[in-house]
């Protein structure tokens, strides 16, 4: 099925990109200059149609516990129901305005035949291989990180958005599109 978005464009051949939880913090909560140059540049890709931008329901749920934990570093308190409430309505406001794709990642996992979701994760860890970063240390995928990857999998993602450099040892069918390098 061919889908075209207000403008024309045939959205089946643009590659849906998953967007990291770290990119949505550093657009929105803030970040270093540098990465926030990179990430409004993505952004702009994203408004001409050079990629769907996607995220999960999970990514959501991590979203605001890393923005709470922020706003928590930064004013050396916990949000207050109204503040957690704007800070979900800033990301819903975003979602919105930059037409994302949202998957539910409950059902995505329902819809899979082989229901083995956690063992499918394991294996991306197991498979993905030790990079050395910037700073010496040795970098790894993450448990946290396979689930996102598994669930853009689920959903037919191309690319996982991304300033994660652990993300360059991955092992899966998505690629991960590395903001610091590509912009």
């Amino acid at each position: 099925m061919i889908t075209s978005d207000l403008s024309g464009s045939d959205t089946s051949v643009v590659p849906k990109v998953f967007i990291d939880t770290m990119v949505l913090i550093y657009h929105l909560v803030g970040c270093k200059e540098e990465l926030s140059k990179k990430t409004e540049a993505f952004l702009e890709d994203l408004e001409k149609i050079k990629y769907r931008g996607a995220i999960t329901t999970f990514t959501k749920a991590e979203y605001l516990a890393v923005a709470k934990k922020w706003f928590s570093r930064q004013q050396g308190r916990k949000p207050s129901r109204a503040e957690q409430d704007r800070i979900e309505s800033q990301l819903e406001s975003f979602i919105q305005d930059m037409g994302l794709e949202v998957y539910d990642a409950d059902r995505l996992i329902e819809q899979q035949d082989n229901i083995s979701v956690f063992a499918d994760c394991g294996r991306i860890v197991k498979e993905s291989r030790p990079i050395k970063g910037s700073d010496d240390h040795w970098l790894m995928v993450g448990a946290a990180d396979s689930i996102v990857i598994k669930l853009a999998e689920y959903a037919y993602g191309d690319y996982l958005a991304t300033f994660d450099d652990s993300l360059q040892g991955l092992s899966a069918r998505l690629r991960p599109l590395d903001l610091r390098r590509c912009y």
